[in-house]
């Protein structure tokens, strides 16, 4: 699967969205461009970290696993999966999903953190 660059201006938009708590438009936004973007794995892992902002954490899960079907070594999104998982109770899939953020992106401090946290 080929995935077309999302323009970073659209990235800031939706970024600028979800930060001031504008969640519902970040994620009508994204429905609109993921119809010109459709295996762009970025938008999937937007979306995401959005459904895990309304506390919709199944969602959160279904579009962290789409981003990682279209790019596997998608670092944040092993991470932004592994916190939602860790959310869900699911400890032994939060830990896999931090391990491969970990593997990829071994000065993440953050998730080396969040592992150790789900593995006390």
């Amino acid at each position: 699967m080929s995935q077309r660059n999302l323009p970073q201006k659209q990235i800031n938009y939706i970024l600028n969205l979800f930060k001031s708590n504008q969640i519902q438009q970040a994620l009508d936004f994204i429905d609109t461009l993921s119809k010109d973007y459709p295996d762009n794995s970025r938008l999937f892992n937007i979306r995401g970290a959005c459904y895990a902002g309304l506390g919709q954490l199944d969602s959160a899960v279904q579009n962290y696993e789409k981003a990682l079907s279209i790019n596997p070594d998608y670092a944040k999104a092993h991470y932004n999966l592994g916190g939602a998982l860790q959310g869900l109770g699911k400890l032994h899939d939060s830990v896999k999903s931090y391990e491969n953020s970990t593997a990829l992106e071994p000065e993440n401090a953050q998730a080396h953190n969040n592992l150790a946290i789900v593995l006390r």
